[in-house]
């Protein structure tokens, strides 16, 4: 995500409009104040993650084309107590 972009440049006009009135809806005032953060949450996640392959997981397929939930992953994973005595 590019620094400076506008909500409304990410997500365009009726998402966060629909978010903001079905948090109103279900939850009152509280659910109107945290919808469209956790819309931008949830899109900050799907941008990382991919977009998931719903029909194909019905299927058999996986879930997201680029498994990042693997626990064999490149990323280092450091132990606490290494290296000290």
């Amino acid at each position: 995500m590019v620094a400076g972009v506008g909500m409304a440049q990410i997500l365009g006009p009726f998402a966060p409009n629909a978010a903001f009135f079905l948090g109103y809806r279900k939850y009152g005032l509280i659910g109107a104040l945290l919808s469209v953060p956790i819309l931008l949450m949830l899109t900050a996640l799907f941008d990382h993650i991919g977009r998931p392959n719903l029909i194909g997981f019905v299927f058999g397929e996986p879930l997201f084309a680029n498994n990042v939930f693997d626990s064999e992953s490149d990323a280092p994973n450091p132990t606490l107590g290494e290296g000290t005595q």
